[in-house]
C-alpha cells in the first residue's frame, strides 16, 4: 500500500486506523512505523490494550510464560511502542489522557 501510495503522491490513504495488534514491541513497533505514512493529515492512530502484558493473559500463561524474560514477560509492550514511536512525534498529537488503556493521536496537517 504505501509503495502504490507513494506512487501516486498521495499523502495517506487511511482517516483512522485503530491497531489491535500482537502486542508485542516488535510486531507493533513495525506496525505503528507503517501506519504513521498510511494515515492522512488530520487522521487518527488509535493504539488498543497500552497496559496488556503477557503475565495478566489466560491465554499466554497456559502457552507457558517460561521461555520469555521475565522483563518481556511484565512490560507493557504496547505502551512502549506508543513512547518509542507516537508521544515525541511532532507531526502527531496526542489526544487521550495517560491512564486512558488506549492512545489516541491525530496527524498533523501540513
Amino acid at each position: 500500500m504505501i509503495f502504490e501510495m507513494r506512487k501516486k503522491n498521495e499523502v495517506g490513504i487511511f482517516d483512522a486506523v485503530y491497531l489491535d495488534g500482537a502486542h508485542t514491541l516488535l510486531h507493533d513497533g513495525l506496525a505503528v512505523c507503517l501506519l504513521k505514512e498510511l494515515i492522512k493529515d488530520g487522521g487518527f492512530l488509535i493504539l488498543d490494550d497500552l497496559f496488556w502484558s503477557y503475565n495478566v493473559s489466560p491465554r499466554m500463561q497456559k502457552a507457558g510464560l517460561e521461555y520469555f524474560p521475565e522483563e518481556q514477560v511484565k512490560d507493557h509492550q504496547i505502551f512502549r511502542v506508543q513512547e518509542l514511536f507516537l508521544s515525541n512525534d511532532p507531526n502527531f498529537e496526542r489526544l487521550s489522557s495517560p491512564k486512558d488503556p488506549r492512545g489516541i493521536f491525530r496527524k498533523h496537517s501540513h
